[in-house]
């Protein structure tokens, strides 16, 4: 993977350009050349100057932002066939996010649940 630092240029009232560096990397896979979007949540203390924010050591540092991945792709079993239609289309949603998100994705099953119990 090659990684970049995602900065944001913005300019002040008398015209001069900053660069603002963020939290978040674009990675670039060196097999299938696709690119990637990760939110980085390692704690930066102090000014950062043009050096960036530190890069990820490790997974537990970065949430992907793009591409979410289909429940195929995922630890998460496949729907039951038998689910009703609203109740399906809650799990699907909660299945994409939940990489992005556990606390969402469990709001969504919890509501799939309350439909299915309705």
């Amino acid at each position: 993977m090659k990684w970049d630092n995602l900065s944001l240029f913005i300019s002040d009232d008398q015209g001069t350009e900053h660069n603002i560096q963020t939290r978040v990397h674009q990675a670039n896979c060196a097999s299938c050349n696709k690119d990637s979007i990760w939110y980085n949540h390692r704690e930066v203390t102090g000014w950062i100057g043009m050096t960036g924010i530190p890069r990820p050591s490790n997974d537990s540092e970065l949430s992907r932002l793009f591409p979410i991945h289909e429940i195929t792709n995922q630890n998460i079993p496949e729907y039951s066939p038998d689910m009703p239609d609203n109740v399906k289309v809650l799990y699907k949603e909660a299945a994409l996010i939940y990489e992005l998100s556990p606390r969402s994705a469990a709001a969504l099953i919890r509501l799939a649940l309350e439909k299915l119990c309705e």
